[in-house]
């Protein structure tokens, strides 16, 4: 039987999202490839596309299992928002107390923290203009994977899927990003944005993986916690946002971080 070809970097669009459909499409023509077992390889770096939606393709390395040995998926999507505010996004994939657009109830994909902290910071730098916010969301939505995995998401309109700008700043981002030697942490509290950990991860030597923003914390147990905590990669321990935090989660991150020596940060 031939080896798996060893994939460090995973790219998956959809055929059925207009952004994803994008950045493929300007991935494609920016960047050298090679076909190689149905799917377009640059050295140990991966692009395809599916025809259904993300978020309800649990577990997609499973379609690769035979031919390919994978590292990190990274997710390329629209972001959609009720505001619709222009931004350029990176999270986690999870669900807590819903499961309305993929995964499961109470489950968490494995997080990314260096790669997608590092990409957040390649999007921030990349990006000249001014329309777009840049930012982190907190975890959410399918679908579900053992791979270290994270979306990377242009939002919110049409006039934004096909930014120029924006399509250049996110496909060079996830081309360049990679891991880092940075210690790894959760994110607890804030708005889904949580922009005091964006802010935070920007400007100091750290990661994030999951993220447990404020509008989460009543459905927050222990157990969900836990799994967390095993999705996050090398997790030395949180940055809270403690005015973003309810009380019930601070009590929780400290019983824990007491018991397992995690370090926590106070923003």
């Amino acid at each position: 039987m031939q080896k798996p070809i060893t994939i460090r970097k995973l790219f998956i669009a959809s055929r059925t999202d207009p952004a994803g459909s994008a950045i493929y499409e300007y991935m494609t023509n920016e960047f050298t490839w090679v076909e190689k077992e149905g799917i377009l390889m640059n050295g140990d770096i991966a692009l395809d596309i599916l025809d259904n939606s993300l978020l309800f393709e649990n577990y997609p390395e499973r379609i690769f299992k035979d031919k390919f040995q994978i590292d990190n998926i990274i997710f390329l999507s629209k972001h959609s928002s009720v505001k619709e505010i222009s931004s350029l996004t990176v999270h986690p994939m999870g669900n807590f107390s819903t499961a309305d657009l993929g995964g499961k109830v109470g489950s968490f994909s494995m997080s990314s923290p260096g790669m997608m902290t590092s990409a957040l910071r390649l999007v921030k730098d990349k990006y000249k203009g001014d329309r777009f916010m840049i930012t982190l969301e907190a975890t959410h939505h399918g679908p579900l994977t053992d791979i270290p995995s994270f979306f990377a998401e242009i939002g919110t309109t049409s006039r934004d899927w096909s930014d120029p700008e924006a399509l250049h700043a996110l496909s060079t981002a996830v081309m360049e990003t990679e891991e880092n030697s940075y210690p790894n942490y959760i994110g607890i509290g804030g708005g889904h944005y949580t922009p005091k950990i964006t802010n935070y991860v920007l400007q100091n030597n750290v990661n994030v993986g999951h993220i447990i923003s404020k509008h989460r914390h009543n459905e927050l147990t222990m157990d969900m916690l836990q799994e967390v905590i095993i999705k996050t990669p090398a997790m030395k321990g949180f940055i809270i946002d403690k005015k973003g935090s309810k009380a019930s989660v601070l009590n929780l991150v400290k019983e824990i971080s007491e018991r397992e020596g995690f370090e926590n940060i106070i923003l």
